[in-house]
């Protein structure tokens, strides 16, 4: 996350972010949002306008980072 993004600048980048990791893993959306969020209708949410707090892309972020490290230890 780049620091100097407005809040919904990040917002923008943060879904992104989502849209590419369950692609390259090819998680479904769902799965996705259950398991960041306990919501499997987080990612459709996203597309919708939803707007996470700022904690909150950070712990998703977070945990995306730490699923790609699982996953080259896994691999």
């Amino acid at each position: 996350m780049n620091t100097l993004l407005s809040d919904e600048e990040d917002t923008i980048e943060f879904i992104r972010e989502v849209e590419e990791f369950v692609r390259k893993n090819a998680i479904s959306d769902s799965r996705f949002g259950l398991d960041v969020m306990n919501d499997e209708h987080f990612v459709f949410n996203l597309r919708q306008s939803r707007v996470p707090r700022r904690s909150t892309r950070k712990q998703i972020r977070d945990y995306m980072k730490t699923y790609d490290f699982k996953v080259a230890l896994n691999g």
